[in-house]
């Protein structure tokens, strides 16, 4: 991901994905490069993405946000 406005707050570097510059061509081939040689480092951000929307994004945190907001 481009680390631009609200991405960073998201995106953690090298935990649940890879953050650069944005227009940095080389950090982007870098980037893909280093995760196509490591099929564990793509599992383990994918499991970590999952809980991140699970925990975060679900319909039950919307509604208890919701809740919060207007209860």
């Amino acid at each position: 991901c481009s680390n631009v406005g609200g991405i960073p707050e998201i995106v953690k570097n090298n935990i649940n994905g890879i953050l650069i510059e944005p227009g940095n061509t080389i950090s982007l081939s870098q980037a893909i490069n280093r995760l196509a040689k490591n099929q564990y480092k793509i599992i383990e951000m994918g499991q970590i993405n999952r809980k991140l929307v699970e925990d975060n994004y679900s319909s039950e945190k919307f509604v208890e946000n919701y809740t919060k907001l207007y209860g």
